[in-house]
Order: structure tokens, then C-alpha cells, then sequence
């Protein structure tokens, strides 16, 4: 090994070990499809290769095509680890007959890193 200081003895020794791999399946549904109100559920179930198996949950509820309000769960039933609820809502503006613009908020409770509030603003033509 190479260095500045060439009175200390050291190696590099690395140990080969495999990807982190998950295989994830999910379900999604609408419960509730008219042209007033739409109600989409889903669930996910994870298996990685490096943690125990752990189940994903969410809704969405979207009103008039205009407002969508959001909530779920991560790493459900995850031996030794919080469960992370996250909630958000979503508005979508018609500016014209070819520009709509979006705009959505998201909140997620991390538990011992704090809160995470994220933003997001979309034109689409």
C-alpha cells in the first residue's frame, strides 16, 4: 500500500459479498371509480435479500379530477423498525385548453430522523 508515511505498515483487505437485491409485488385497485370521485388503493410486499419481509400500503383519493389527497405506510411488519406514515396532497390547475399545471405537497415522519415536507410543481402540455 501506498502513502505519505512510510513507517506504518498497513494493508487493504476487502471481502466479497453480494448486491442487495429486493424483490418487490404489489396490488392495486380502484375502489371507488365515478367522474365525481376516484379511490385507488394499493399494497406492496417486499422481500430483500439483506432485511425481513415488510409490507407498503397506500391510498389515494382523487375529487373532481381537481384536488388528490394521499396517505400511507412503509416497512409494515418490518421486525425491529418504525413503521414510516407519510401523507400528502396534490392540485391540479387548468391554465388553459393545452397547459395544465400540478402542484403537490408530501409529508413523511422519518421517527428518529424528524419530518420531511417535500414539493413538487409540474406543467404539462
Amino acid at each position: 500500500m501506498d502513502g505519505n508515511n512510510e513507517s506504518i505498515i498497513s494493508g487493504y483487505v476487502t471481502d466479497g459479498w453480494g448486491l442487495p437485491l429486493i424483490f418487490k409485488i404489489g396490488i392495486s385497485t380502484d375502489l371507488i371509480n365515478s367522474s365525481r370521485l376516484k379511490w385507488v388503493v394499493e399494497v406492496d410486499a417486499r422481500h430483500p435479500s439483506n432485511n425481513y419481509e415488510s409490507l407498503d400500503f397506500g391510498t389515494e383519493i382523487i375529487i373532481n379530477k381537481f384536488i388528490a389527497l394521499r396517505c400511507g405506510a412503509e416497512r409494515m411488519f418490518l421486525k425491529d423498525e418504525d413503521i414510516s406514515f407519510g401523507a400528502g396532497l396534490g392540485l391540479k390547475l387548468p391554465l388553459s385548453s393545452y397547459l395544465t399545471s400540478n402542484f403537490d405537497y408530501g409529508f413523511r415522519d422519518y421517527n428518529q430522523l424528524g419530518y420531511l415536507h417535500s414539493f413538487g410543481f409540474e406543467l404539462s402540455f
